[in-house]
């Protein structure tokens, strides 16, 4: 008797399961994250966005436009661009490339090129401008191949 009650009660049971729902802010959350404003903001969809962040660590914050592009040369190529200015007329320029799945998925290459100073920016532009052949000085360059 006492068996048949607890076989009853399973077969119950199974019969009205339902699927776990996660909570009501962690939807949120994920629809947060998945949002195109949300990608736009944290240079994670492609195409043209906008990037917010330091341009010298612990002195400036700074905002401008950014390009992103992935998925190239058979998902194995990608690029960014993105240019920040701040309102103490600090600037930083930045160019970063990555080919991913080299040698058989066994290497990658990251490459990440920065310009940035404290200089005025109008100067630069204008200096820029007046002499298009002129060389770009590259403060920080850093290269990498990884063995995975």
């Amino acid at each position: 008797m006492r068996t048949d009650t607890i076989e009853s009660a399973r077969t119950e049971k199974e019969a009205n399961l339902k699927p776990e729902s996660p909570p009501k802010a962690e939807r949120d959350i994920e629809w947060i994250e998945h949002s195109p404003l949300y990608r736009l903001v944290t240079s994670q969809a492609d195409g043209f966005g906008v990037v917010l962040g330091s341009i010298v660590p612990g002195q400036s914050f700074g905002a401008g436009p950014s390009y992103r592009r992935t998925g190239l040369w058979g998902g194995k190529l990608g690029f960014a661009v993105q240019a920040r200015v701040s309102v103490n007329e600090s600037y930083l320029g930045r160019f970063d490339v990555s080919l991913s799945h080299l040698f058989g998925d066994h290497a990658f290459l990251n490459f990440t090129v920065t310009e940035n100073g404290t200089q005025h920016l109008k100067h630069y532009l204008v200096d820029l401008v007046r002499s298009w052949a002129a060389p770009v000085r590259i403060r920080n360059c850093l290269g990498m191949v990884t063995n995975t």
